[in-house]
Formats: C-alpha cells, sequence, structure tokens
C-alpha cells in the first residue's frame, strides 16, 4: 500500500528521518535516512497493508518522532446507468504538524457518486505505577520510559495513551529506586488489576526493561480496559 506523508513546519534541527509501522512494534524502517525536503514535498512510501500507524522518527540532532494514523477510506459507488461499468482508485495521504492529521481522498470516474468516510484512531491506555512493597502506598523511585517514545519521567504513576497503538513494549525503559530502596520485584497485571500476567524479583535498586514478558497491550481507554505495570520498592 502506497501512502504519501507530508511534514508541514518541522523544526529547523529535524531531520533526516527514519520511517516505520506498527505492524512489527517499529522495530523495521520501511525508509530510512529520508531527507527533510523530501517529507515536506510529500513522500510517498510502500508499507504493508495491514498498518494503521506510521511513525515518523528523527535521526539527526533532533531525535523526536510522530505517530501518524493510516486510514482506510472507504468508498460507496453508484452507477447512473445499468448497463455502465464503473472503477475507482484511491490515494491515502498523512499529513501533520505537531499534531498528527490524516486526509483521505477518493477519485470516481465521470457518472458516479463517491461518499469517503473517515474513522478517527482508537486511542489504547497503558498505566505504570512505582508502589510500596505492601502495596498500600506509592513507593520510592523514578520510572524513566524509553526515550524512542519520548515520554516524561514521573514517581508515582504514569497513564499512556497512544493513538492507534494497541501494544506498548517498554524495552529501554527504567525504574531507579530512591537511596536508601531496592526493588522489590515487578509485576504485570491484566484489564482486571488482580490477575498476574508477569512477575520478575529483582532486589537490586535499579533494573532496565528488555523486550519480553512486560509488553504490554489494550483494548482501549475504557476503565478496567487497560494493563498495568506495578513496580515495588522497600528499604534496602
Amino acid at each position: 500500500m502506497i501512502v504519501t506523508i507530508t511534514l508541514t513546519n518541522p523544526g529547523a534541527d529535524t531531520g533526516p528521518f527514519n520511517i516505520y509501522t506498527n505492524v512489527d512494534n517499529y522495530v523495521l524502517a520501511v525508509a530510512t535516512n529520508v531527507a527533510k525536503s523530501l517529507l515536506v514535498a510529500g513522500y510517498s512510501v510502500d508499507i504493508p497493508s495491514t498498518a494503521s500507524t506510521v511513525k515518523v522518527e528523527s535521526t539527526g540532532t533532533c531525535t523526536s518522532s510522530i505517530f501518524l494514523p493510516v486510514v482506510q477510506p472507504t468508498t460507496t459507488t453508484t452507477s447512473t446507468s445499468s448497463s455502465t461499468t464503473t472503477t475507482s482508485t484511491s490515494t491515502s495521504t498523512s499529513t501533520s504538524t505537531s499534531t498528527s492529521t490524516t486526509t483521505s481522498t477518493t477519485t470516481a470516474v465521470p457518472g458516479t457518486t463517491t461518499t469517503t468516510t473517515t474513522a478517527a484512531p482508537i486511542n489504547y491506555k497503558f498505566y505504570l505505577q512505582v508502589r510500596n512493597q505492601t502495596d498500600t502506598g506509592y513507593g520510592d523511585g523514578t520510572f524513566y520510559l524509553n526515550a524512542t517514545g519520548g515520554f516524561n519521567t514521573f514517581t508515582t504513576d504514569y497513564s499512556l495513551v497512544l493513538a492507534g497503538v494497541s501494544t506498548f513494549n517498554p524495552s529501554g525503559s527504567s525504574i531507579v529506586a530512591a537511596s536508601g530502596f531496592v526493588i522489590d520485584s515487578i509485576v504485570r497485571y491484566a484489564y482486571d488489576g488482580v490477575t498476574v500476567l508477569a512477575t520478575a524479583i529483582v532486589n537490586s535498586p535499579n533494573y532496565t526493561f528488555g523486550t519480553g514478558i512486560f509488553t504490554m497491550t489494550s483494548t482501549g481507554v475504557s476503565p478496567g480496559q487497560f494493563e498495568t505495570i506495578k513496580v515495588f520498592t522497600r528499604p534496602a
């Protein structure tokens, strides 16, 4: 599937860019070292037909990135004559400033009526907490979410919402206990907040996540529909 990505007013220190999709959780780039001038003019790239989100990541002095939803156009074609055969072609274009905007256009041959509908990308939620050993209050430590996502650090709890991305891999993120404390364990809970999906016993003042058991999935932002990772700390 060919999509055209256009960046409007990118920062002066951005570029060149790598482009990824959510099909493999943004691991393998579908295009690399793309010049800023090409993206400003409108850059066409071939992505998997199952992709719903494109990530455009600056790899130079500025390492920021932006997630663009890919919206498939829905076309309804009505012929003016039962003996006339009509065809239509569709083009999907993503345009972004500091926030992402996706425009879908459909062009049909004369003599047809074309209706195009565009659905907003679904938001997905992931919840992370730093707790004390007995889970009766907040713990002592700071969680650093990986720089790839461009998220901030936090000491208590954090609600992460991503548009069109239902899986969050915390690989590269880390937790550092406060002075005099250690990380006792890390637990990933299911949507009900009770069922344990994964556990790691740490007994160390710091921990860095790798790819694996702590990758979170979500079914949306509604209460009870997102997974939680809790990091438990205790006095050393």
